[in-house]
């Protein structure tokens, strides 16, 4: 394997031990054999039908071609066809392969060949190849329209890199929607005068989504417009050699019968790379093309010893050229895991590069999320040009720096659409990934749309196949599904409301209470309270034991599971108003003194910074002692009053304040959404008078010792009903419309854990 992974320049991840290196080396390989072989086999229909004939150049030197015809079946290749076996498949398949390369597929068998080169005759590589081909030559004859991407299914299932790289598999549905809501009836004629360039492609799903949806708007279903398709309108660019590999198959199996010299898919390096003088240099990929001194580099396809391409060479210079519409989507990995498969040193250079290339842009440091957002923006043709990503939800909110990225992208561009999936089920749009995904087109700005509002769609069911996409896309195309429309002055202002919830009456009472103060909430948490510390800043400080206190018998409310019953190990379920503190602290060797400033923080009240929205009760809860918290945030008033704690305690776990936490905390995923203490200083309250402070007090300590239900359980929650009736004679708030907030809650998909309707 070793030896196969050297030949196909497949990285061979050390840093993982051999156990996991060597097996992931071997099922890259397996990919690049089985997906050579799947073209093959659709490359034998080709023949047969004459759509594929004897070439008259050879398109390795140039020359006359006087070689062999037709090339072997990929069945006779690997000996499961025809009554005499022969033994020799590598032998085979090289001679075939290379008579393909005659043809030109270039592409698709180079790296392969070079796997094929790798120097292990024996009979298990010899039963490897002949697996490979046999499923590959099963897969072929079931490809449909719509179907290109199982490589793609195949090759990210296996992949062990994602949560470093990004490398996230856009699921078909999601490619078909995101292209069939960019390209528009009437942006590309039957000329296919028309460019699209996907920056991280991947294994192409994406590209081959924005081919069916061209194909489908020029009409070149019945016309032969495949090879200028993939010629010319085509691009694509990433880091990874296998995908790259299985691109240039992807698109080939959308017209097979073409024999194309020049595919647009471009491997960069990420990492460091040897430069023109055999020097070392640091290279980010794609990202590199972001810089205006320094020319990106192709860093080629393999080539094998056994294949004799001789026309194009190793490495080429790419100049960032603008395209009709940039489809894709990015790499979005956090600063912890993002590059961790590269050495130490490598990815400290990888860093320092990306930081070189975008000092000048407001891009978050956290990860690579804005990078390839203002990469697109390199890439947009001006004028008229579209852009169209799968983002992470947690974009719409959360930093002022994510913010900054919208309102550089904004000064240029209509965000046209939004569409968030509010399907428990399916709340991605990338297969290989747990969080909350969008998707997003955003035209170039022009007189027709610069005061447009934008739309935002919220799926109650997320497609799990391309031909379950295709209504929805018609019904977004034709206005049959309007979504919320959204004015540009609030997009403008980061009001991001309609991705938060799936109901539209929500997110209109949302503006209402909360930003329109409708309600009277005349203050903010962080106006009338200290918050904090954060879960990580009392982790870092101190561990945990359940039953040893130290010399101080300091206590904390640690843990904050809500769900019933309590699973395995886990925390029993915190149900009332009124918590017990349940554990010990003790200061972190060395951490001693921070410890101690980290105690003087402690608190009575407690909101939690994360918590799973499919099993809440608590919004907040209060302890009879002052202690810390683990995954509660502690808040102390700045003016004490007796029974403040307990006061704001009751108007938290009330409707009103159990959706203005839904509404303000942030959402990497809407079903575990985290209360930062950043955003819980914003989260809005009410400015209790000494009166207000003493009646809603009683209220707690008549239900401090009374479970509260799930909030989706709202219908038998005799507390919950309780405390909303308090707060609402207290501060005169229509009790009924309170009420139909609270049942339109217990219907939002993240809470009650399933579909609407």
């Amino acid at each position: 394997v070793r030896d196969i992974a050297a030949a196909a320049h497949i990285p061979l991840d050390e840093k993982r031990g051999k156990e996991k290196a060597v097996p992931r080396a071997a099922l890259r390989a397996a990919l690049l054999v089985a997906s050579a072989a799947l073209f093959h086999s659709r490359l034998d229909a080709a023949v047969a039908s004459e759509e594929v004939t004897r070439p008259d150049k050879d398109a390795r030197t140039g020359e006359r071609y006087t070689g062999p015809w037709p090339f072997k079946r990929l069945g006779k290749c690997i000996g499961i066809e025809g009554e005499a076996i022969d033994p020799d498949v590598i032998g085979n398949l090289r001679e075939a392969w290379n008579i393909i390369l005659a043809v030109d597929y270039k592409p698709v068998f180079e790296t392969a060949l070079a796997v094929l080169a790798a120097p292990v005759p024996d009979r298990n590589f010899t039963e490897f190849l002949r697996s490979c081909g046999g499923a590959a030559s099963a897969a072929a004859g079931s490809l449909t329209r719509g179907q290109t991407d199982l490589l793609g299914r195949v090759f990210h299932r296996v992949l062990d890199e994602a949560e470093n790289t990004g490398a996230f598999y856009t699921s078909s549905s999601a490619a078909t929607i995101l292209a069939g809501m960019a390209i528009r009836e009437g942006d590309v004629d039957g000329d296919l005068d028309y460019s699209v360039v996907d920056p991280a492609c991947g294994t192409g799903t994406l590209l081959a989504a924005a081919a069916e949806r061209i194909q489908e708007v020029s009409g070149q279903y019945k016309k032969p417009g495949g090879k200028k398709l993939i010629e010319e309108v085509l691009h694509g660019y990433d880091i990874d050699i296998t995908a790259t590999h299985m691109a240039a198959v992807t698109l080939g199996l959308m017209a097979p019968s073409v024999g194309f010299r020049e595919m647009n898919i471009h491997r960069f390096p990420l990492g460091w790379a040897e430069d023109e003088d055999g020097g070392r240099t640091t290279s980010i990929g794609s990202l590199e093309l972001m810089d205006e001194g320094r020319l990106a580099r192709d860093a080629g396809w393999p080539q094998s010893p056994r294949a004799h391409q001789v026309d194009t060479p190793q490495r080429e210079e790419v100049r960032p050229v603008r395209r009709d519409l940039v489809i894709m989507n990015p790499p979005y990995t956090g600063q912890q895991k993002r590059h961790h498969h590269l050495a130490a040193g490598e990815k400290d250079d990888v860093k320092a590069r990306e930081r070189e290339v975008f000092k000048m842009l407001p891009v978050p440091r956290s990860g690579s999320s804005g990078m390839f957002l203002f990469l697109a923006d390199r890439l947009c043709k001006e004028g008229e040009g579209t852009i169209a990503s799968v983002v992470p939800t947690s974009w719409f909110g959360g930093t002022e720096k994510r913010q900054d990225v919208w309102a550089h992208l904004l000064k240029n561009y209509h965000l046209e659409t939004v569409v968030t999936s509010h399907d428990p089920g399916r709340i991605w749009f990338s297969q290989n990934t747990n969080s909350n995904e969008s998707l997003i087109v955003l035209r170039r700005l022009d007189d027709d749309n610069r005061n447009l509002p934008t739309r935002f769609v919220n799926l109650a069911v997320n497609p799990k196949t391309a031909a379950d996409a295709v209504p929805i896309v018609a019904d977004i195309r034709s206005g049959k599904t309007k979504g919320i429309e959204w004015p540009r002055k609030k997009v403008e202002a980061g009001d991001w409301t309609p991705v938060r919830f799936s109901s539209r009456r929500l997110v209109d009472t949302a503006i209402r209470w909360f930003k329109n103060g409708e309600l009277g909430l005349g203050a903010t948490i962080g106006k009338l309270a200290e918050t904090g510390p954060g879960r990580v800043a009392v982790c870092v400080m101190t561990h945990t034991q359940e039953t040893s206190p130290d010399r101080l018998g300091r206590r904390a409310l640690w843990n904050n599971n809500q769900n019933i019953p309590a699973r395995g190990t886990a925390a029993p379920p915190k149900k009332t108003l009124r918590l017990e503190p349940d554990c010990y602290i003790h200061p972190k060797q060395g951490k001693e003194s921070a410890s101690d400033r980290l105690w003087a923080l402690r608190g009575r009240l407690f909101i939690p910074e994360l918590f799973h929205t499919t099993g809440l009760r608590l919004c907040a809860a209060v302890t009879d002692e002052p202690v810390l918290g683990g995954k509660w945030i502690p808040v102390k008033p700045r003016d004490p009053v007796p029974g403040w704690e307990e006061a704001m305690c009751v108007y938290l776990n009330s409707t009103v304040g159990m959706f203005a936490v839904l509404y303000f905390a942030k959402t990497n995923k809407l079903t575990y959404p985290n209360m930062a203490v950043e955003l819980l200083h914003g989260l809005p309250a009410p400015d209790l008078t000494e009166d207000a402070v003493g009646f809603l007090a009683a209220a707690y300590r008549r239900w401090r010792d009374e479970p509260l239900l799930h909030l989706g359980d709202e219908k038998d929650d005799d507390v919950r009903q309780a405390l909303d009736a308090t707060v609402c004679e207290v501060f005169g708030w229509d009790l009924e419309e309170v009420a139909s907030i609270r049942r339109a809650l217990s219907k939002e998909p993240r809470i009650a854990g399933r579909r609407a309707g």
